[in-house]
C-alpha cells in the first residue's frame, strides 16, 4: 500500500531519512562518474544521456544536503516506498529517479 500525504510528509521531514537518501545519492553518483555510456543506444543519445547523469551526479557531489532534500520529495512517492526501507530500497529508489533529475528523456 502507497503511503499516505501525512507519511510522506513526515519522512520528508526526517532527518535521518534525508541523511540516508543523501548517502545512497552519493553512492550512485560516485558509480555514474566511473560508468561508461550504453553501447545499445545511438552515439548521439548515449554521450548526451550520459553527459546529463554525470552532470547531475557532479551537483550532488557537490552539494548533497540540497540534492537530497529535493530528491527525497519525489522518493517518498514511489510506488512501493515505505515508512522503514532498506538500504538496497533506498538505492533502488536512488538508481529509479536518477534519470528523471538528470533530465534524461527516454525515446520511444
Amino acid at each position: 500500500m502507497a503511503l499516505t500525504y501525512l507519511e510522506q510528509i513526515g519522512l520528508i521531514a526526517d532527518e535521518t531519512m534525508v541523511a540516508r537518501v543523501r548517502q545512497g545519492m552519493i553512492a550512485t553518483a560516485l558509480a555514474v562518474m566511473a560508468s561508461t555510456p550504453k553501447q545499445a543506444e545511438p552515439e548521439a543519445v548515449r554521450v548526451e544521456r550520459h553527459r546529463r547523469r554525470t552532470r547531475y551526479a557532479v551537483e550532488v557531489l557537490r552539494t548533497p544536503d540540497n540534492a537530497a532534500s529535493a530528491f527525497i520529495k519525489a522518493m517518498v512517492t514511489l510506488n512501493g516506498a515505505t515508512a522503514a526501507p532498506t538500504d538496497a530500497a533506498i538505492l533502488a529508489g536512488v538508481g529509479l529517479l536518477w534519470d528523471a533529475f538528470s533530465e534524461v528523456t527516454l525515446e520511444a
